[in-house]
């Protein structure tokens, strides 16, 4: 059974927390593609979830929020779908945000997650309307690979990025 529930402090009705999620380590990040943030509707964010020194037991709620600094209406008051797909390596998380066709990156600061605000948006350099860059996303240590299943007509493509030297 299972030890633990993670939860979002500031949960809607319709955020769908859970539907990415990665862990490494301690940190569990779990993504909530349809959230609200402000008045758009389905912006999304991500939730970082560090275990306490307690452990993983009984209801818990995140360490931190995870929004886009430059939030994104898409069409009609809907935003990105940040949250759609989660990956997290040591003290870096990527997340895709497939509607705006970018993938967000956040490097946990020496405070902690607390304070956390993206370090890098990073597109395709060829991208299209629906090609659903950041559908998918992966990390390990200095390379990141995002997936966008609507480029090429349907054909789809797997972006892969390298951290930049500092």
């Amino acid at each position: 059974h299972d030890s633990a529930r993670l939860t979002a402090s500031d949960a809607g009705g319709d955020d769908s927390l859970g539907w990415s999620v990665s862990i490494s380590g301690d940190t569990v990040v779990a993504g909530a593609p349809y959230a609200n943030i402000g008045s758009i509707i389905f912006q999304g964010a991500a939730y970082v979830f560090v275990e306490p020194g307690t452990g993983w037991t009984g209801s818990l709620h995140e360490t931190a929020k995870l929004t886009a600094s430059d939030p994104m209406v898409i069409a009609l008051s809907f935003g990105a779908g940040l949250g759609d797909s989660v990956a997290v390596s040591g003290d870096t998380v990527v997340v895709g945000a497939p509607l705006a066709n970018a993938v967000y990156v956040f490097v946990e600061p020496g405070t902690g997650w607390a304070n956390a605000t993206e370090t890098a948006k990073l597109t395709a350099s060829d991208s299209a309307h629906n090609d659903s860059f950041g559908d998918n996303v992966a990390i390990s240590g200095d390379t990141v690979a995002a997936g966008a299943p609507g480029s090429n007509a349907q054909a789809g493509a797997a972006y892969v990025f390298f951290r930049p030297v500092g």
